[in-house]
């Protein structure tokens, strides 16, 4: 018998580099975060008391690695996350405008 889950969600599974500030030199720090819209939903499910099952592909590399990892410290099943060699994981950089405009 397959588990019930409250979500299941298919979609994006990347990799937001978000601007968090400046060096004193001027170059734009940035912080590595989940990042897809689908994913920002199972995460959201969790954090409020779901269940939620991911469905995704990422490469076999760090940033995969560490996007997995994230969603099942929140209690995300990645069962059916993907892991692949023939690409690498999907990213965007993220930069806030004055007022929080992306």
């Amino acid at each position: 018998m397959s588990k019930k889950y409250d979500v299941t969600v298919a979609g994006d599974l990347m990799i937001d580099f978000t601007c968090t500030g400046q060096t004193a030199e001027g170059i734009s720090v940035y912080e590595r975060n989940l990042g897809g819209s689908p994913m920002n939903v199972t995460a959201q499910v969790v954090q409020l008391g779901g269940t939620a099952s991911a469905i995704a592909a990422v490469g076999d590399d760090d940033h995969g690695r560490y996007l997995v990892s994230v969603l099942q410290k929140l209690g995300v099943d990645t069962s059916n996350v993907m892991f692949s060699d023939g690409w690498g994981t999907r990213m965007l950089f993220v930069y806030f405008l004055d007022g929080n405009d992306r």
